[in-house]
């Protein structure tokens, strides 16, 4: 069975307008929980006092799921981390080109090397666990990856995040990716897909057939620019495909509605599994034969997801 990251609380922050209350944040954090996520990312809690605050908070929950803090390379992002009662600290660093010219001021791959190992010794002398990602991995060498992901696991990392940070690789693409890094490396590895492509799901899906360990999501899929893979969309395809049923479906309709009121990021009709239009049948013909047999039309139970479908009747 495949781990599942719930990041609305940071990623979804991410996405134009969004900002959560430490209120929200807790309701949604017991509302994954309840849901059955394994790991929540709370936030980047070095950006400021709020955000410290907020993962603070939701680091105190005492949930079944394990909570993850957001933190560049740098010992006082891991501090923070830390100090806000983080089990797991997330550290992300890019070793590319575009990576070390734009982000990083210009240093040589061995000085970056030199950084994230540090970085991870250090959060290990801290007692966290420390999942590494590797920063815009599509667009980076696979034998770089696979040479930064023994150094990050000598060093003591527990998890290493390989992330589609522009969206732009292909699911043949990320598969061969990650079963690659399996095969060379003894890494237990999460994804992380943006959607700038329209590729999220069927990455993560593509990753999952690999032998992926974690897969990363968010409610609506919000999240950077286009988001990130669906919590939904994955969650009904690890179930009605590959038949990992340990998640209650029933509750995603909920949970998009409250994601969508405290967010304002209004979903499309159209979208998938939580969309207003998702299980709304229009065409005579279809009307007529899902009233007989919902099969006809519908590969899946809307009320399976908490949902219900509509017949409309033209006159």
């Amino acid at each position: 069975m495949v781990n599942i990251l719930d990041t609305t609380l940071r990623e979804g922050e991410q996405t134009k307008g969004v900002m959560f209350t430490k209120q929200q944040k807790m309701e949604i954090a017991k509302l994954l929980d309840d849901l059955g996520v394994d790991k929540i990312e709370a936030g980047h809690p070095i950006i400021s006092k709020r955000d410290f605050e907020c993962v603070k908070a939701v680091a105190n929950i005492k949930l079944k799921a394990e909570i993850l803090g957001h933190a560049r390379a740098r010992k006082e992002d891991i501090d923070a981390v830390a100090d806000s009662g983080c089990k797991w600290v997330g550290i992300f660093c890019g070793i590319n080109e575009i990576s070390r010219e734009n982000k990083l001021g210009g240093i040589s791959k061995e000085e970056v090397y030199n950084k994230i190992i540090e970085s991870i010794k250090y959060s290990k002398k801290l007692g966290l666990n420390v999942r590494y990602s590797i920063e815009d991995s599509t667009r980076t060498e696979l034998k770089d990856i696979i040479e930064i992901t023994r150094l990050a696991i000598k060093a003591g990392a527990d998890v290493i995040s390989i992330v589609d940070t522009t969206g732009c690789a292909t699911p043949n693409e990320f598969y061969k990716i990650i079963k690659t890094i399996k095969e060379e490396t003894s890494a237990k590895l999460e994804v992380h897909c943006h959607n700038d492509y329209g590729l999220a799901l069927a990455n993560s899906l593509a990753a999952y057939e690999a032998g992926v360990d974690t897969i990363d999501v968010s409610i609506n899929g919000i999240g950077e620019r286009a988001g990130i893979t669906s919590l939904a969309e994955l969650f009904v395809n690890l179930n009605i495909r590959y038949g990992e049923s340990r998640r209650d479906l029933s509750k995603l309709s909920y949970l998009k509605d409250k994601v969508e009121e405290y967010s304002k990021v209004k979903m499309d009709k159209l979208r998938p599994i939580v969309g207003e239009n998702a299980f709304t049948h229009v065409a005579d013909l279809h009307v007529k034969a899902v009233k007989k047999n919902p099969n006809a039309y519908e590969s899946l139970d809307p009320v399976l997801v908490g949902r219900n479908r509509e017949l409309i009747f033209k006159k």
